[in-house]
C-alpha cells in the first residue's frame, strides 16, 4: 500500500501525474491493488481518454465495450473523473450508473482518491460540500465551482449542462434485457442524458458497458450510422477474433493474459453458455431482433417419460370466468390455455400436457379434474384472465371456491407479454426447452403462436402460460432435492 503523504514526487513526476492519466491511475489506483498487474488494454483506453480531454481525438464521445472484471470501472468511472477535476476544479462532471447503490459505491472510491491526491495539486476535498455522490474541492479554503455528481439512470439526471458525462453499465444485467426495459433505458439515455450535454460538442461523453443484448444502448447506437459516427469505438473482446483488433492482437490472443488464461474463459463459456458468453465476454450479442423465439432450437420430443425433476408446476392463462359466465354456454367464449412444466436439470425444461380450448361453462370443471389428477401439492399458476383489481377477485374465486385446498399461485401479468417471455426466449435459444405435444392440431397451434409472437395476429395464450411456468421454475435449484428419487433421470 502506498502512503501518499510520505511520498515525495519530483517536479517531473508531478508533471507526469497531472498530464498523463495512465501515470495517475498507476500511482493512485493500481498501487492500492494487491495484484499490481500491467494491463495493456487499460493503457490504451487511458490514452484515448486523454485524447478526448485535450481535444486531439477528433470526436467528443467514446464508447467502450469491455468484459467484466477487466479494470474498466477503476480507470473510467473512478480515476478519470477524479483526474479531470484535479486538473480543472471548475469542471462539472456527471457520473451515471444503472442504480443509486452503484453510484454510492463509486462515489466512496472517488472521494477517497480525491482526498489522497488533491494535496499534490494544492487542493483539498471540501468537508462541507460533499456526500457519497457529490464532491467538490477547495483551494486555500475557497470552494471551487466544479464538482463530481453521481446518480442512477433513473435518478436526478436533469439540470444544468455539464462538461463531462461518464456512463458506466446502464443495464444491471440480464434482468434488464426485456423489451420494455431496453426501450426505457434507451429513452433515458437518448433524451435525458443528451439534455445535459452542451451544444456544439463542448461537452464530452464516455459510454462504458459490458454488452448484454443486441438491442441495448450500444447496439442501438451501432445500428444508426449517424449516431455511430459520433463516437470513437473501443470494442475489446476477451479473445481476439479479427486482424483489425484495436490492440493489434491476432485472432485467438487474449485481452489480459497476465491475469486471465484461456482456461478461465472456457470455464466461463461452459457455465454461461454460448449466448451469454458471446455477449458479455466477446461483446457480440447474438442477434435476437428477428423472430422472437428461435423455434429451430426447440426440442420436439416424440415420447414422454415421467422422471426425476427439480421442480414442476401446472400453469394456466385462464379464460375470463365469473360465477355468471360459468353458467352460460357461449361458443365464442375465451380460450383457456395451460400446460404442465418441469425443470429436469439446472438448465433444461420440459413442457407437456397442453390445454387450449374454449370451454365456456365447462372451464371450471375441466381445471378441477386436472387438479384432482395432479394432486393437492402440485403448484397451480393462474393468470385470472383480466387485469387490475378484478384480477385479484377472480383469483380469489379460483383459490377459495373452485380449487379449495389446492396449491394455487397467482401469476401476475407484469409488463408486456414479450417482457414476461424474455427469459423463456433466452432458454429456448440456448437449446434448453423440450416440448412434448402429441396432438397434431394442438402442436400446429403452438407452433403458430411461437412463430408469430409477440406482434402476429395469432393468439398468445399458450405462450403466456409457458412463460409464467418458466419464470416460476427458473430460480428453483436442486439444493435440498432428494436425489435418491429412483425415477429415471432424462439424458439430454
Amino acid at each position: 500500500m502506498t502512503d501518499y503523504y510520505e511520498r515525495q514526487f519530483t517536479p517531473k513526476e508531478l508533471s507526469q501525474l497531472k498530464n498523463n492519466l495512465y501515470t495517475f491511475y498507476r500511482w493512485f489506483v493500481v498501487s492500492n491493488f494487491e495484484e499490481n498487474i500491467t494491463a495493456p488494454h487499460v493503457k490504451y483506453i487511458a490514452y484515448k481518454l486523454q485524447a478526448l480531454t485535450d481535444g486531439t481525438l477528433g470526436k467528443s464521445r467514446i464508447a467502450v465495450n469491455l468484459p467484466p472484471q477487466h479494470s474498466k470501472s477503476s480507470l473510467i468511472t473512478v480515476a478519470y473523473p477524479a483526474w479531470l477535476l484535479l486538473n480543472n476544479p471548475k469542471r462539472r462532471i456527471l457520473g451515471v450508473n444503472a442504480e443509486k447503490g452503484l453510484s454510492q459505491k463509486f462515489g466512496t472510491s472517488i472521494k477517497n482518491l480525491l482526498a489522497n491526491a488533491a494535496p499534490f495539486w494544492g487542493l483539498e476535498l471540501s468537508k462541507e460540500s460533499h456526500s457519497k455522490t457529490s464532491m467538490q474541492l477547495t483551494r486555500k479554503g475557497d470552494l471551487q465551482s466544479g464538482s463530481i455528481e453521481l446518480t442512477g439512470l433513473t435518478g436526478g439526471i436533469t439540470g444544468r449542462p455539464v462538461d463531462y458525462i461518464v456512463c458506466d453499465d446502464l443495464l444491471k444485467g440480464v434482468s434488464d434485457t426485456t423489451p420494455t426495459i431496453l426501450d426505457t433505458k434507451w429513452d433515458l439515455y437518448s433524451i435525458i442524458i443528451e439534455q445535459r450535454l452542451r451544444t456544439k460538442d463542448r461537452s464530452k461523453l464516455v459510454l462504458l458497458s459490458t454488452r448484454w443484448d443486441s438491442e441495448d444502448i450500444h447496439g442501438r447506437i451501432l445500428a444508426d450510422d449517424y449516431q455511430k459516427s459520433k463516437y470513437e469505438w473501443i470494442i475489446l473482446p476477451a479473445i481476439a477474433t479479427s486482424d483489425d483488433d484495436v490492440l493489434g492482437r491476432k485472432p485467438g490472443e487474449l485481452l489480459w493474459p497476465q491475469y486471465y488464461d484461456l482456461d478461465f474463459y472456457k470455464e466461463k463459456e461452459h457455465i454461461m453458455g454460448e449466448r451469454e458468453f458471446q455477449a458479455i465476454y466477446q461483446q457480440v450479442p447474438l442477434n435476437l431482433t428477428g423472430e422472437f423465439f428461435y423455434t429451430d432450437h426447440l426440442h420436439w420430443d416424440d415420447t414422454y417419460i415421467q422422471q426425476y425433476n427439480i421442480a414442476n408446476c401446472r400453469s394456466y392463462d385462464m379464460a375470463y370466468t365469473d360465477e355468471k359466465q360459468a353458467l352460460v354456454k357461449n361458443k365464442n367464449a375465451d380460450y383457456t390455455a395451460g400446460c404442465h412444466a418441469e425443470k429436469i436439470s439446472d438448465k433444461h425444461y420440459i413442457f407437456s400436457d397442453f390445454l387450449y380450448k374454449r370451454l365456456g361453462e365447462k372451464n371450471i370443471k375441466k381445471v378441477q379434474a386436472i387438479a384432482r389428477f395432479d394432486g393437492i401439492h402440485k403448484p397451480i399458476l393462474i393468470e385470472p384472465g383480466t387485469k387490475g383489481g378484478a384480477a385479484g377477485e377472480l383469483f380469489r374465486l379460483w383459490d377459495k371456491d373452485y380449487l379449495t385446498d389446492y396449491n394455487c399461485i397467482q401469476s401476475e401479468p407484469i409488463g408486456t407479454k414479450a417482457d414476461r417471455a424474455t427469459a423463456l426466449r433466452h432458454a429456448m435459444y440456448d437449446g434448453h426447452i423440450h416440448i412434448y405435444c402429441p396432438d397434431p392440431a394442438l402442436k400446429k397451434e403452438l407452433k403458430l403462436q411461437l412463430e408469430s409472437f409477440p406482434n402476429g395476429s395469432a393468439h398468445k395464450d399458450l405462450i403466456d402460460a409457458m412463460a409464467h411456468a418458466f419464470n416460476y421454475l427458473k430460480d428453483k435449484t436442486s439444493v435440498g432435492v432428494q436425489t435418491a428419487n429412483k425415477r429415471q433421470r432424462r439424458h439430454i
